[in-house]
């Protein structure tokens, strides 16, 4: 899929489109894509202005698991009142 290398911001060069896919009976779908700059997607987002554009950040589940099991056993070594 072409989606972000046919869009006029060459300076995207840093996404990484991985991944489009339409929704089912609906208009519209989600991309994904690897960008370590915020100001590269709230431009590409500013340059199609019809469209409703939502960016969410996401991380790896090994990466999530790996923090929430740190915060479990630091809260889990609070000491109770």
């Amino acid at each position: 899929m072409t989606f972000l290398s046919d869009a006029p911001l060459a300076q995207l060069d840093r996404a990484l489109d991985e991944l489009f896919v339409m929704r089912v009976g609906e208009w519209g779908g989600h991309v994904l894509v690897d960008c370590d700059d915020p100001l590269a997607v709230h431009k590409f987002c500013s340059t199609y202005p019809a469209f409703e554009f939502q960016a969410r950040p996401v991380i790896a589940v090994e990466d999530a698991v790996r923090v929430e099991l740190e915060a479990i056993a630091w809260r889990d070594g609070l000491k109770r009142k």
